[in-house]
């Protein structure tokens, strides 16, 4: 009975099991015919389809899996988790899509059977952190996450920046997992268990408390800060930005944020924290400082990644910054404890695939035709290549937070969540920070279409299907400035079984 019951909740992961299919096709197809890139795109584009098509019918599912005599689950299929699997999902779809425009590396081409297979590792990885409810678990996802992204990160063999990239990640990434599974251990030897739900209720009881449990969730913070890009652990950022290939810098700027808040949102809301909302407001069920802890990392990542952003020259390295500044918005929303907050983080979610994915798609479209990412080669670029100028701007106004784009409405919620919860403080440092990033964007824009260029620039062209990506991501973008209640219904959605 019991062997019939995990091979039903086993088969209840279908998303996964077909996202691991599509790994192994995509592996034989490898090695069997290798540099067939129209093969492995259409492969991995079908099979990404057929995952996202499995999770938006599972948008409303709610299945408790592999549950012990007990009666508590180790895994589940919820509608939080298919939120964030569904934007894991559309991240890899634009990165395989942007495969076929980057120029970069001549010998990518070649290799681009092994670059897919990670990628959907990393996907695969996402998709345990967004299921599990076992410590054990949620750590093995965290750990494929980052090991598939750390060779991701170093993909282009001759390129030495590439490679110090990898090497950096590698190191910065190790040693931010040593500290988190230390901090798991630590949980474990006070409460006996690894599972979410049995922890929750030993806390609950106030059987443990004190130094060695704060030293337990500092640690784990830790982790989830280094995966989010999040201070003080921000330092691989940019060096890994620049250096990684810029179609899957774009997905890790989203993919890896969805990957550590998704871990970070399952231990406030199932493990640290009551079950649900009271009054509208989240109950912990200790007496940790949980709100200075999310205060000090969500100023810290704002302020430091927004005025680091104002020297950059280099376009890729700017984004990485600007990167760690939204880090701190949406932890922001996390920091308000409440349910518009929570609403608020996954809202912002949605809007920062759009306009993030779109800002370094039109940074690859671009280096394509001037082979740089520095500023001042962008001088002038507003004439000759205008579509790229105008969709870069419109996602650099979206990510400033201005209407009428999807990003004003990201950041107009989270800024209502901190008021409502009287986080004046927080809610401040959001509004400032919002106006320092609008120098560095505006700057971005000021070079495009006002700077004279500085040396004599060679023909350019814009490739038809750059372009239409750019639309794709850039129309909706603004869109969503303006019809966004269905977002908004969707990110309520993914709450449902949370929100009072």
């Amino acid at each position: 009975m019991e062997l019939s019951q995990n091979l039903h909740d086993l088969l209840s992961l279908r998303a996964e099991l077909v996202l691991t299919g599509v790994i192994l096709l995509l592996l034989t197809i490898e090695l069997f015919s290798k540099g067939n890139k129209i093969l492995l795109r259409a492969v991995s584009l079908t099979g990404i389809g057929l995952v996202l098509i499995i999770l938006f019918g599972d948008s409303n599912t709610s299945m408790k899996l592999f549950t012990g005599s007990n009666g508590v689950p180790l895994m589940s299929i919820d509608p939080l988790g298919t939120f964030v699997k569904i934007i894991a999902s559309i991240s890899a779809l634009f990165t395989v899509l942007f495969m076929g425009i980057n120029r970069e590396d001549a010998t990518m081409e070649k290799r681009e059977g092994e670059f897919v297979v990670l990628l959907l590792c990393t996907v695969l990885g996402v998709f345990f952190l967004s299921s599990s409810y076992d410590l054990i678990l949620l750590y093995a996802g965290f750990e494929l996450l980052s090991i598939s992204s750390y060779a991701l990160s170093g993909y282009y063999k001759r390129s030495l920046q590439s490679s110090e990239a990898s090497l950096k990640y590698l190191v910065y990434g190790a040693a931010s997992s040593a500290i988190m599974i230390y901090g798991i251990s630590i949980l474990y030897g006070l409460t006996g268990t690894t599972n979410i739900f049995i922890i929750q209720a030993i806390l609950g009881s106030g059987a443990v408390s004190g130094a060695l449990l704060l030293m337990s969730v500092v640690f784990i913070l830790a982790g989830v800060a280094f995966k989010i890009s999040a201070f003080p652990f921000h330092f691989w950022t940019p060096d890994v930005y620049e250096g990684a290939p810029t179609h899957f810098t774009a997905y890790l700027s989203v993919a890896s944020k969805i990957g550590g808040f998704i871990l970070l949102l399952r231990l406030i809301l199932d493990l640290f924290f009551r079950k649900g909302f009271n009054s509208d407001v989240l109950q912990p069920i200790s007496s940790l400082p949980w709100n200075d802890i999310l205060i000090f990392i969500s100023i810290g990542s704002m302020t430091i990644g927004n005025l680091i952003a104002l020297w950059q020259r280099n376009v890729k390295r700017l984004l990485a910054y600007s990167s760690i500044a939204h880090a701190g918005y949406l932890l922001a929303g996390i920091a308000a404890l409440n349910s518009a907050g929570m609403v608020a983080v996954l809202v912002y979610f949605a809007f920062y695939l759009l306009m993030n994915l779109g800002a370094f798609l039109v940074v690859i479209l671009i280096k394509n035709e001037i082979n740089s990412e520095m500023l001042e080669d962008y001088n002038g670029i507003g004439s000759k290549l205008p579509l790229y100028a105008i969709t870069l701007s419109i996602f650099l106004i979206s990510l400033t937070g201005l209407p009428p784009t999807a990003g004003f409405i990201g950041k107009f919620y989270i800024l209502m969540a901190l008021i409502n919860a009287d986080q004046v403080l927080l809610a401040f440092f959001l509004f400032l920070n919002s106006v320092i990033s609008l120098y560095y964007y505006v700057r971005v824009m000021k070079h495009l279409f006002i700077s004279k260029p500085e040396k004599e620039q060679g023909p350019v062209t814009q490739n038809v299907y750059g372009g239409v990506l750019t639309l794709v991501l850039a129309v909706p973008t603004i869109i969503f400035g303006i019809f966004f209640t269905p977002i908004i219904k969707f990110a309520e959605a993914a709450l449902k079984f949370y929100l009072p």
